[in-house]
Order: C-alpha cells, then sequence, then structure tokens
C-alpha cells in the first residue's frame, strides 16, 4: 500500500453564512467554529478514505493547539512529528445565502516562518513515504527546498488560493499532480484573462506532468500526458457550504490515482466534493 505524508496547514476556521447577505450590515445567519486548513483537510479525507497517511504541520503553543491536537487524535490520523510554537494558525470565511464563498481572512504566519534547518531531523523520517502532498502556505524558501530534497517522491500540490499559489512557480518541474482553480491559474502565470486549455498547456511545457483546475460550477478541466479533457461537476441536491469541498475533491482524486485511471480518479474525487458542499452543519 502507498504511504502518503501530507505537509500543509492546519488552522481554526471561523465560518459565517449570512441568510442575506449585505455589505455594512449586520447580517442575520449562522456562525460556527471547525477545524480546517488545506494540508488537514486532504489528510483527514485521505484518512477517512482508508489511505495509508500522516500529517506534518504546526501547532501553536496555545490552549486552542490542544484543541486541534485532540480532535487529531480522537480521528487516529497520526501527527506527531509535526512542531508546537507559536500561536495557532486561524482562517475567517464568509459565505453568502446560497452557500457560495464570499471572502476570506487567513492568518496562518507561523506556518509559513517554518525553514529548511526545522526539517533535518525529519529526513529519514520523510524518506519512508511513497509520496508527499504539500499546500502552498510554505514559505517560498521551504516549497522549493522540499521539492529538490525530495524529488524522487511522487509529489501532489495544491495552489490553496491566488495569493499564494505564486510561491509555488520555480518548483514547477519537480510537480507530479497540481490542483489549482481558475483564480489560481491566472496568479500563477501572471495573465488577466485566462484560455484555461492555453495556460494548461503553458504549466505543462513549464515541467508540472499533470494539471486540474477547477472552476466554481463549471466543468473541470484536466491533462493526461499533453491531452487535455473536460468533465461537468457533480451538482449537490443542496449547496449548503462550498469550504472544504476542493480539498475532499482533490484527496479523492489522490486516493484513486494509483489504483485506477485518471478519469475515474477524477470522478471519485467529484462524488467526494458534493459530500462535503452538503454537510456544513
Amino acid at each position: 500500500m502507498m504511504k502518503y505524508l501530507v505537509i500543509g496547514a492546519t488552522n481554526i476556521d471561523i465560518l459565517g453564512r449570512a441568510n442575506s447577505l449585505i455589505l455594512g450590515d449586520s447580517n442575520l445567519g449562522k456562525i460556527e467554529i471547525s477545524l480546517g486548513g488545506v494540508g488537514k483537510n486532504i489528510a483527514m479525507n485521505l484518512h477517512n478514505l482508508g489511505v495509508e497517511v500522516e500529517f506534518l504541520t504546526q501547532f501553536g503553543t496555545d490552549w486552542l493547539a490542544d484543541y486541534v491536537k485532540r480532535d487529531l487524535i480522537k480521528s487516529k490520523l497520526r501527527f506527531d512529528r509535526s512542531f508546537t510554537r507559536g500561536k495557532s494558525n486561524f482562517y475567517l470565511g464568509l459565505f453568502d445565502g446560497y452557500g457560495e464563498y464570499f471572502t476570506g481572512i487567513n492568518d496562518i504566519l507561523e506556518f509559513e516562518k517554518l525553514v529548511p534547518k526545522d526539517f533535518l531531523d525529519l529526513d529519514e523520517y520523510i524518506r519512508g513515504f511513497d509520496a508527499l502532498i504539500i499546500d502552498a502556505n510554505l514559505s517560498v524558501e521551504m516549497f522549493e527546498w522540499l521539492c529538490k530534497k525530495y524529488q524522487d517522491k511522487f509529489l501532489f500540490v495544491d495552489g490553496v488560493s491566488p495569493s499564494k499559489v505564486r510561491k509555488i512557480y520555480n518548483g514547477l518541474r519537480y510537480i507530479d499532480v497540481l490542483k489549482i482553480n481558475l483564480d489560481e491559474l491566472k496568479a500563477l502565470l501572471q495573465v488577466e484573462f485566462c484560455d484555461i486549455i492555453s495556460n494548461v498547456k503553458t504549466l505543462l511545457d513549464l515541467g508540472v506532468k499533470q494539471v486540474i483546475v477547477t472552476n466554481g460550477k463549471e466543468d473541470i478541466t484536466y491533462s493526461i500526458e499533453r491531452d487535455i479533457f473536460k468533465t461537468e461537476v457533480l451538482r449537490a441536491n443542496v449547496v449548503k457550504s462550498v469550504n472544504g469541498a476542493g480539498d475532499s475533491f482533490f484527496a479523492g482524486v489522490i486516493a484513486k490515482y494509483f489504483e485506477t485511471d485518471f478519469h475515474q480518479a477524477i470522478e471519485f474525487g467529484k462524488k467526494q466534493a458534493v459530500k462535503i458542499m452538503e454537510s456544513f452543519n
């Protein structure tokens, strides 16, 4: 069985869904606090799918970090080689009455402070895995160092957000599977207008082996060698929230990547995304 290591962020999610979103007003709605982070979401989804996966992240030294750790312990997802320093990471997300993402604020500066020397004692541990899954919350220096040092490992990468995806640019040639959305694709290639197929081919020319581009309710675009394919997203019966749907989708793709062909892995990922969209409390 393949062994996966997710290296990414975990944070406290504060998520608000307004009944009717009016800027400048105090909106009625629902607020929940949960545990998130792109890396954590992918790791947890893989774990729940029965994949052999461990999680390497950074926790704060405050009481909130204990809350996060207890949740991971309860889930039996292993994270024991993770770092504990600084303060906990936070994400504030706001959604409209239809569950669509409106805006958010992330505060994960402590995770971005990790540097290569922090990982030196973890070399033997990391080499025990077949594939690495990395999110773009790491610093440029940290991402490039991991890519170069472990270039013999199969590498999955999530672009996270338009404001962070550019950090992975110099490491594109090391990436086996890159998952980004349309806005991240524009930011990564620094283009204002996007021809998805042309831009996916540009990423392939820059060395990425396979690319997946999501686009909200629009088709998912993905590559197999130099061929580009599109597939419709699956529609949820009721969209309660899109938060975490992309992470769940990518986890589904990863879970099936080495078991079946890429088309079927994409289809499985789509089903996992729908489950998340229908699950907001």
